[in-house]
């Protein structure tokens, strides 16, 4: 994950787009979602593999 404002932002248009949500103290990750809005899994990220999707994305989010 990104820190600082560019992190804050990346985190906020996924909550937006309903990937990732806030119960409590937690955050939870909807795989389908990651998927389908971010073009990524787990997985490749974990293993930090990123389609064009999953950065066209990222860089859509800290361009704005």
């Amino acid at each position: 994950m990104m820190k600082g404002d560019t992190g804050r932002a990346v985190l906020k248009q996924l909550m937006e787009d309903e990937v990732v949500s806030l119960k409590g103290p937690m955050y939870f990750l909807d795989p389908d979602a990651l998927g389908a809005k971010v073009g990524a899994a787990f997985v490749d990220i974990k293993l930090k593999r990123f389609s064009d999707k999953t950065r066209e994305y990222v860089q859509r989010v800290i361009s704005q």
